[in-house]
């Protein structure tokens, strides 16, 4: 059960990564629809591999065995570093918009 909860957590916090890195693209390109959309699915997916790890951890604390392996270890880092990359592509979202906002008001 744990090597599936695991499994489960590296799908979810991989596609969080992959839609930050996506919407930092996206709001490179000034294509700030698209940046949003990626910052969301990017929170959505994380929220799922959060939830997987919140089981897990009431798991152990109801008494219940967690293998901690390679595996599950993966799965955490995975699961830190998409929370991170979340954070961060929100802020380059941000600064893009800055960036565009005033490149706007230097054309006028």
């Amino acid at each position: 059960m744990d090597l599936d909860k695991a499994f489960e957590m590296i799908l979810h916090a991989g596609n969080s990564e992959s839609a930050s890195l996506l919407g930092m693209e996206a709001a490179r390109q000034y294509d700030f629809e698209e940046a949003e959309k990626n910052c969301r699915t990017a929170k959505e997916e994380l929220l799922a591999a959060h939830q997987i790890q919140t089981e897990l951890i009431q798991a152990e604390a109801g008494g219940e065995k967690c293998e901690m392996g390679i595996l599950m270890v993966h799965a955490q880092d995975h699961f830190t570093m998409a929370s991170i990359l979340k954070e961060v592509s929100q802020e380059f979202l941000h600064l893009y918009r800055e960036i565009n906002d005033l490149k706007e008001a230097v054309k006028k």
